[in-house]
């Protein structure tokens, strides 16, 4: 099994390799683009962290490393999962993909878990996040030890695992809906990325809580960045553990339900002559 996902891995790294070096210019506009999507993710909430000295209690350096956990993180999740449409799930079953993957000799997880793989295309984030991590953890005076790395994984683990389980749980419904819910994952993620940056540090304590439990919009970054910059104690990673064991347990129980009823209905987006309605 292992020796199989790393086939899969390395075959997918390749067709990685050849569409973005079939000409120098795809791969420069490819490799620009997702530079200056890194920088674009860092720059706004970074340019009003050092112009007012920080955000609530946080010092600019401390927001700055936490920007820096989310674009390496971010650039993880890009990396492992942005290709095919892996992450944006209820796009390949509204658009009845599933029929594809289902017919395959391989089992679904493992088509999952390796057909967004984009080490050439979708490194850039993740090289720019190490990058920050390399530069503003220094500067915030972080002194970096092995249980500090073993930290970063453990909380990239669970941003991963709580990623996909909110955009496989949201994309079930593509299941019963394909045409209504084809783009429901994307809409998700998207309002994730666009408030999971943002350092809640100064909000009402309440606002607070309810971003990192019930809505965990606070478990992408803000919560792991209080951990990293040593704001709260190692002990409070269990609650990030906690809550991607309970994400994932959710999004299985309802995509299997899902795949259940798929089955049985099928999903008539084609018709006979090919073309998606």
């Amino acid at each position: 099994m292992g020796k199989r996902l790393l086939k899969m891995w390395a075959l997918y790294a390749r067709l990685d390799w050849y569409y973005t070096t079939q000409d120098v210019f795809t791969a420069s506009v490819t490799i620009f683009s997702e530079v200056l999507w890194g920088m674009a993710t860092l720059s706004g909430t970074a340019l009003l962290a050092v112009r007012f000295g920080g955000v609530g209690a946080l010092s600019a350096q401390e927001v700055l490393v936490m920007l820096s956990f989310h674009l390496f993180a971010r650039g993880w999740e890009v990396m492992l999962f942005a290709g095919n449409n892996v992450s944006c799930i209820s796009r390949r079953i509204g658009r009845a993909q599933v029929d594809h993957m289902l017919i395959q000799p391989i089992p679904l997880w493992m088509q999952l878990l390796t057909e967004g793989f984009m080490p050439v295309s979708g490194c850039q984030q993740l090289l720019c996040g190490l990058i920050a991590l390399c530069i503003f953890v220094p500067k915030a005076g972080i002194a970096v030890s092995v249980g500090w790395i073993l930290l970063l994984v453990l909380l990239i683990l669970c941003r991963l695992a709580i990623y996909l389980s909110i955009s496989y749980a949201a994309g079930s419904a593509a299941f019963y809906n394909p045409v209504g819910c084809e783009e429901l994952s994307c809409i998700v993620m998207d309002l994730c990325d666009t408030v999971s940056d943002y350092p809640l540090s100064g909000m009402p304590r309440l606002l607070v809580g309810a971003l990192c439990t019930a809505v965990p919009l606070g478990a992408f970054t803000y919560l792991p960045g209080l951990l990293l910059i040593g704001r709260l104690d190692a002990v409070w990673a269990a609650w990030p553990v906690l809550l991607a064991v309970l994400l994932v347990t959710l999004a299985q129980s309802l995509f299997r339900k899902g795949m259940k009823h798929y089955v049985q209905v099928g999903c008539a987006r084609y018709k006979s002559m090919g073309h998606r309605r």
